[in-house]
């Protein structure tokens, strides 16, 4: 049955449907043995209608799903289109820590589905208001935004400031990691060709 839809079962036992174009977004999903049964996936409830909503308001279309990077400023609008906006706007608030708190399951979830654009969205949201920018006045502009001193980027606040804010650093870290192998792994291919 080519356009039944997809059900994913959450960790809390609620069955979530997606259109059946989920499977060209995801490769999790892609890869199931059986798209006809009930799919268990260890996500929560929350984080599975979110990204269905996600999906249905960009009609299944990876096309629609945009970012831009490299940043040029902190405002989230300018960085992803107009209808991931409207869904993450949420998290783009002057609580950072509950931003990561909020948007670490949904992170989670685009990892684990292996949706792309759906995590890059994530991350552009997750990143943005940490946008510090190169020239003197950005820097200057960034450590008012954030009340930064030169006493509060000693070593031992710059440690202390990582611990406060676990879930953002691990999510940098993260992708940074993914980047490091993804060029690793061209890097080997272009050796074999």
């Amino acid at each position: 049955m080519d356009n039944q839809p997809i059900k994913l079962k959450s960790k809390d036992g609620e069955i979530i449907e997606f259109d059946h174009k989920i499977i060209n977004l995801s490769i999790w999903i892609k890869n199931a043995p059986n798209f006809d049964e009930i799919i268990p996936v260890e996500l929560s409830s929350d984080s599975l209608k979110f990204i269905l909503k996600f999906m249905q308001v960009h009609d299944y279309e990876e096309s629609s799903m945009n970012y831009k990077f490299p940043f040029e400023s902190d405002i989230l609008k300018d960085h992803i289109d107009e209808k991931s906006y409207e869904l993450f706007k949420q998290f783009n608030t002057s609580d950072i820590k509950e931003n990561a708190k909020k948007l670490a399951p949904l992170l989670d979830a685009g990892f684990f589905l292996d949706i792309k654009k759906f995590r890059k969205i994530c991350n552009v949201t997750l990143q943005i208001p940490l946008f510090c920018g190169t020239t003197e006045e950005q820097i200057k502009n960034f450590k008012e935004k954030w009340g930064i001193t030169e006493e509060d980027l000693s070593p031992e606040n710059q440690r202390k400031i990582m611990e406060e804010n676990k879930p953002v650093f691990d999510a940098i870290k993260k992708k940074y990691q993914e980047q490091l192998d993804e060029l690793q792994r061209k890097a080997e291919e272009a050796k074999q060709d």
